[in-house]
C-alpha cells in the first residue's frame, strides 16, 4: 500500500512538473515575441 502512494505521489509530481514547465515556456515564448515586437518599431 505504502508503495502504491508512493507511485501516485511520484506521478503527481511528475504532472505538477510537466504543466509548470509548460506554462513557463509558453510565458518565454510570448516575452520572445513581444520582445520581437518591440525591436521593429
Amino acid at each position: 500500500m505504502h508503495f502504491l502512494d508512493e507511485r501516485r505521489f511520484y506521478l503527481a509530481a511528475a504532472i505538477l512538473k510537466f504543466r509548470l514547465s509548460l506554462k513557463f515556456g509558453f510565458a518565454a515564448r510570448r516575452r520572445a515575441k513581444f520582445k520581437k515586437r518591440k525591436q521593429i518599431f
